[in-house]
Parts: C-alpha cells; sequence; structure tokens
C-alpha cells in the first residue's frame, strides 16, 4: 500500500506473507557457453525466488520505489520433531508456543539475497535497500513455515538510527 502523507510525499508500507519454507540463496553454480565461462544461479533457488515473486505481484505498488528503501524479513522454518515434543505428564508443549529463534542452515544473509533477488522488480535497483532486519526463527508450536517481508520507504535520518544503535558514540 502506498500512502499519502501530510507533506504529500509517496509513503510506501507493503507487507508480504508468503506460505513458502525460507530457502537461502544457492551458491553459484558455473559453465561454458559457447566457449566463454557463465556463473548462474542454481535452478531451485530460481524457482523459489520465481514463487515468491508470483506471490508478491499483487502487492507491487503502481511506481517502482525509486528512493532508500528499507526491508524487514521474517523468515519462518517448520519446528523440527524435537521442538514439537510435548511433555507426557502434562501435555504443554517443551519448548513453548511461540516463535524460536534458528540458529542453523539456512544463513540470515543467504535467506535475505534470495528474498531481495526475488522481489527485484519492486524497485529501480537493489542498491536502493539500504537498511533492515532478518529474523530466522522455528514456527509456533501450531504454526507453518513461512516468509514475511515488509517493505517501506527509509525515511529515518541515518545518522540518528546508527547513533541509536551504538555504531556511533552519542558525544560525537
Amino acid at each position: 500500500m502506498i500512502q499519502e502523507d501530510s507533506n504529500m510525499i509517496p509513503q510506501i508500507d507493503i507487507t508480504i506473507e508468503a506460505p513458502l519454507p525460507p530457502r537461502g540463496k544457492g551458491r553459484p553454480r558455473f559453465g561454458v557457453v559457447a566457449g566463454h565461462a557463465h556463473a548462474f544461479t542454481p535452478a531451485e533457488t530460481r524457482r523459489w525466488e520465481a514463487q515468491l515473486a508470483g506471490l508478491a505481484q499483487a502487492q507491487l505498488p503502481p511506481s517502482i520505489i525509486e528512493g532508500p528503501v528499507r526491508v524487514d524479513i521474517l523468515a519462518v522454518m517448520p519446528r523440527t520433531k524435537e521442538l514439537l515434543a510435548q511433555s507426557k505428564r502434562t501435555g504443554e508443549w517443551k519448548h513453548g508456543v511461540g516463535l524460536l529463534w534458528h540458529t542453523s542452515r539456512p544463513d540470515s544473509d543467504n535467506i535475505r539475497k534470495a528474498v531481495l533477488d526475488a522481489l527485484k522488480s519492486f524497485w529501480r535497483d537493489d542498491s536502493l535497500v539500504c537498511s533492515g532486519d532478518t529474523m530466522k526463527v522455528y514456527a509456533e508450536a501450531t504454526g507453518r513455515s513461512r516468509v514475511v517481508v515488509r517493505i517501506r520507504d527509509e525515511r529515518r535520518n541515518p545518522e540518528e538510527k546508527a547513533r541509536e544503535l551504538g555504531l556511533i558514540p552519542r558525544n560525537v
């Protein structure tokens, strides 16, 4: 959705929820075509990116995003059998019912690469994506795997944000 704020500057805030298991960007493969070496994305990664792009198609803004963009990603993996265990005595979930941190492969940066490549038709150039978080978690006890992406125009002052994160000392 693109909303107009009081200054009549477009404000972009789009959320896409795709019922796909998160996938990391596959390592490039190399081949020779007409005597020249070429790098290409593995077929499984291309298929996943195409699925996400197709699901996001209905959310595309009427015009291509031109300014700085923030992209936040929630990658929800299916719970393992161990994480679905319930207490035999009480019937309660041993690991709770909510989201749990996912600390194994795929790496969050590879998930981010795959998502950004899938959604590249939203913005004029990938370099416009200048901030955002990627969270990698296991699903809720009765939840399902999915990818949730929120795309917003980045309006914050970068220096203030860097100070807020403790990346620049406040007294400088």
